[in-house]
This record gives C-alpha cells, sequence and structure tokens, in this order.
C-alpha cells in the first residue's frame, strides 16, 4: 500500500479514499472494489447537505500531504494514524460565497485549476512550491465542476472552465447540468458525484447511464483506457467527491 503520488489520479487499485456522509449509500459498493471509505467530519456550520462535502473541506495535494480546514479534526486524527502530513488551510471555510470554496480547486501532477482570488493561501503557496501551471477561472467551485481523467484530460460541467482548459490545449469535455442531484439545489454537478478508484475506473455515486451526456462520457474516457462504474442504480448524486489517498 502506498499513498498517491498525483492528486486526484491514482496508479493503481485504491484503497482508501476520503469522503463525506452521503456516500454511505454507495459505501457497500465501494468495499466490493476494494476501496475503503475514510469519513470526513460534517461542518456544523454548513447547511445540510453541504455540510457533508468533503471536497470544501479537505485538498489531498498528493505524496501523503493533505491541506484541512478547521472543522475537520477528527479526519485529521485518523489520517495522521495513517502516516499523513495534515496540513492546516490559512482560513477557516465559511457558509457562504465565495468562503465556501478556499479549497475546493483541482490539482493534477502539474496544473492547478482555480478561482485565484478565491483560494486559501496554503494551496496557492503549493502550486508555487510544485511549479504547477495555474489555470485561473471564474468558477470557485472548481472541484465540483471537474471531473480529472488524467493529467491532461477533463470532463466539466462548467463552460468557463471548458474553454480555458482548451484555450491550455488540454483536452476536455463539456456537459451538461442537469443529470447529478443535489438535495436542495436545483442541481449537483459531474465532479462532485465521482472520482477515480484506479488508472482505468471512474466510480460513478448512481448510474452514469442517465446522464444526458452518458455516450459522450463513455466515449471520452473510452479513448484513455478508463472504464465507468456505477455504485448503484438510481440517480446520479452529488456526495461532495470521492477522494483517493492510497493504492495498492
Amino acid at each position: 500500500m502506498s499513498f498517491i503520488k498525483t492528486p486526484n489520479l491514482p496508479q493503481n487499485n485504491v484503497t482508501k479514499l476520503i469522503c463525506g456522509n452521503l456516500v454511505k449509500p454507495y459505501e457497500s459498493e465501494l468495499n466490493k472494489l476494494g476501496a475503503e471509505v475514510v469519513y470526513g467530519d460534517d461542518n456544523a456550520v454548513f447547511d445540510t447537505p453541504l455540510k457533508s462535502h468533503a471536497d470544501l473541506f479537505v485538498n489531498y495535494i498528493g505524496d501523503g500531504k493533505i491541506i484541512l480546514d478547521a472543522s475537520q479534526k477528527g479526519l485529521k486524527n485518523k489520517l495522521e494514524e495513517l502516516g499523513f502530513t495534515a496540513i492546516s488551510a490559512f482560513e477557516r471555510v465559511e457558509n457562504t460565497y465565495p468562503s465556501d470554496c478556499r479549497l475546493n480547486c483541482v490539482i493534477t501532477n502539474d496544473i492547478i485549476i482555480c478561482n485565484k482570488a478565491l483560494t486559501d493561501k496554503s494551496v496557492l503557496d503549493f502550486a508555487v512550491e510544485k511549479a504547477l501551471k495555474l489555470i485561473n477561472v471564474k468558477q470557485g467551485y472548481c472541484k465540483c465542476s471537474v471531473l480529472p481523467v488524467n493529467g491532461s484530460a477533463f470532463i466539466t460541467d462548467d463552460e468557463g472552465i471548458y474553454k480555458a482548459l482548451k484555450a491550455e490545449k488540454l483536452d476536455a469535455l463539456y456537459v451538461e447540468k442537469g443529470s447529478v442531484a443535489l438535495k436542495g439545489y436545483s442541481y449537483g454537478f459531474i465532479g462532485g458525484c465521482a472520482g477515480k478508484i484506479a488508472n482505468d475506473i471512474i466510480a460513478f455515486c448512481g448510474n452514469i447511464r442517465l446522464h444526458k451526456s452518458y455516450e459522450d462520457i463513455k466515449s471520452f474516457i473510452k479513448n484513455y483506457g478508463i472504464e465507468a462504474v456505477s455504485l448503484s442504480d438510481g440517480e446520479l448524486s452529488d456526495v461532495g467527491s470521492l477522494i483517493p489517498i492510497i493504492e495498492k
């Protein structure tokens, strides 16, 4: 077992991933696939269901290092017991936009996708340290809105992010919103309902075949030798992302 080197992009089968409590309906299927859930803490100051969205309070930056909001005390203890280095965010995530998306950005091996003006200093400092190429976008909820396929290919339901990725000569698929549910809201987001659980598998919370853009998604990921796995037969649900942290 080893720490996943590149955030969001495991090279082998994932054995542990971070999720919020909304993933519980899908936990047994994840377990069957060899992935154990390490639960983040609900943030009591947030409205339901966002209080359980791990991607608002956690950003795994790779190589066993993870940036955590102050609300994640229980998770911090669990991760340190597993040997992770937990880094405290500079500012606390709050239940108002844009203070709720300080950690909600996408990091891969050499890029970071974020709204620079809204992103926590801890994340930006890491990006500078690692000389990551910063793709600055208007959308604050970047991790919610982006599903990494590999280091240069992404699926997004945000048009601005799509245009920014294409401008950088990255491969991107734009999909329509409305196929992912998020209780209390008109819709959820493609990044928030999924995550890679192996180099060649993306798991979806719900049935990916019910997405309006299913055929496009299937074709896009197939180009990279990746299979879509549905964790249930029901509608897709934004659970706050599946965040892989340990692999075989």
